[in-house]
């Protein structure tokens, strides 16, 4: 079982005990008999646009770096606007990114949007901005974006699509 929402300045004691219809077992302690929480992969980035390019055979892409943490829950809003997370105690970077600097982003594009088929490809980018090029001219092509940091990939957010030009 894992256990989420802790703070990286704190330890955690755990002991596990079974319990059913004829009563509850001895508790056992964990081994190590405390543990702190490590860093986590990034949440997924957002708004997420693909635009036809402004040369033949290219979309323009773009996103903005995560609000949300890789566990899905907002750490506050304002009516419907995510607001960023804020800074972990004694951190330098908002828990979206997982504690750890976002070293970059993957986009995934292909003719599919199941992305399964054989006209696609990973590219990997250090900004929020991409230009695809290459591409078949009039061809949709459905794209979506991860976050990677020092801990590993974060989910892959939305999916968007445009036409290549």
């Amino acid at each position: 079982h894992t256990i989420q929402l802790l703070s990286s300045q704190k330890s955690y004691y755990v002991r596990v005990q079974a319990m059913n219809t004829s009563g509850s077992s001895s508790p056992q302690l964990s081994t190590p008999s405390w543990a702190t929480p490590s860093m986590q992969v990034p949440g997924s980035p957002h708004s997420l646009q693909a635009l036809p390019g402004s040369s033949v055979g290219t979309i323009e892409i773009s996103w903005q770096r995560p609000r949300v943490p890789h566990h899905s829950i907002s750490c506050f809003n304002e009516g419907a606007t995510i607001k960023e997370c804020p800074t972990p105690y004694g951190g330098s970077l908002p828990a979206s990114d997982g504690g750890e600097a976002i070293s970059e982003y993957e986009l995934e594009y292909n003719e599919r949007s199941d992305f399964l088929g054989s006209d696609g490809g990973r590219k990997t980018y250090t900004g929020s901005h991409a230009v695809l090029s290459n591409l078949y001219s009039g061809r949709t092509y459905f794209v979506r974006v991860l976050a990677r940091n020092a801990i590993g990939s974060g989910r892959y957010g939305e999916t968007a699509s445009a036409k290549a030009t």
